[in-house]
C-alpha cells in the first residue's frame, strides 16, 4: 500500500514539473496564514474538532488566468485536536494511519475558474486519505485581496467510512457520525 502511495505522489510531482513549464503563473500557499479545520460529530459528547498545522501547496494558472491545477498537502502528524488524550489513537491505523500515509492530498486539474471573480464556486476535488482517493464536491469563494494575494474560503464533507477513518469499535456511526465537515481558509501569494 505504501508503494502505491509513493508511486502516485511521484506521478503528481512529475506532472507538476511538466505542467509548470507551460503554466502562466504559480501561486504558493502561505503556510503561516492558511488553515484547514475539521469537525466530526460525536453522539452524546463534544464533537471532535481540530486542524492541520502544517499544510503546503500551490495553484497554477493558464494563459486565460484560470485555475488550471491545484495541489494541497496536509501533514497528518501535524494534526491538533480537542481530545488530546486520543492524539496517538487518531494517528494510528485505526483512524489516519500516519505511518503508512503521511499526507492528505487534495488536487484538481483543469478547473476553469477565474481567480479575480469574487463569487461562490463549486468544483469537484480529488482527495487522497488513508491511501483511498475520492471525488468530493467543494464549495468555495475566491477573495482577491491584492495583486499578489488571494484568499480561498470553502468547505466540504467527506465520508468517514469511505476513507476508512475508524476501525473495529470506532467504525460504527452510532458513536462517531458518518460525515466529517472540513473548512478551508487558504491564502496564496504570487511567486
Amino acid at each position: 500500500m505504501r508503494l502505491i502511495y509513493i508511486i502516485s505522489f511521484f506521478f503528481i510531482i512529475v506532472f507538476k514539473f511538466e505542467y509548470s513549464i507551460n503554466a502562466k503563473e504559480i501561486w504558493l500557499l502561505d503556510e503561516d496564514l492558511s488553515v484547514i479545520k475539521f469537525e466530526v460529530p460525536v453522539f452524546l459528547a463534544k464533537n471532535v474538532t481540530g486542524q492541520f498545522n502544517h499544510i503546503e501547496g500551490f495553484i497554477e494558472l493558464n494563459e486565460k488566468e484560470e485555475i488550471a491545477k491545484t495541489l494541497i498537502l496536509a501533514k497528518i502528524e501535524s494534526i491538533d485536536i480537542n481530545y488530546k488524550k486520543y492524539y496517538e489513537l487518531i494517528l494510528s491505523d485505526t483512524f489516519l494511519n500516519k505511518d503508512e500515509f503521511a499526507n492528505a492530498i487534495v488536487d484538481t486539474i483543469f478547473t476553469p475558474i477565474n481567480y479575480r471573480k469574487e463569487e461562490k464556486n463549486k468544483i469537484t476535488i480529488r482527495l487522497g486519505l488513508n491511501g483511498i482517493y475520492g471525488w468530493i464536491p467543494y464549495n468555495f469563494e475566491i477573495i482577491y485581496l491584492a495583486p499578489e494575494l488571494v484568499q480561498v474560503k470553502g468547505d466540504f464533507k467527506i465520508s468517514r467510512t469511505f476513507f476508512k477513518i475508524g476501525k473495529d469499535k470506532w467504525y460504527s456511526t452510532s458513536i462517531l457520525k458518518e460525515d466529517i465537515e472540513i473548512k478551508t481558509n487558504l491564502f496564496f501569494s504570487k511567486r
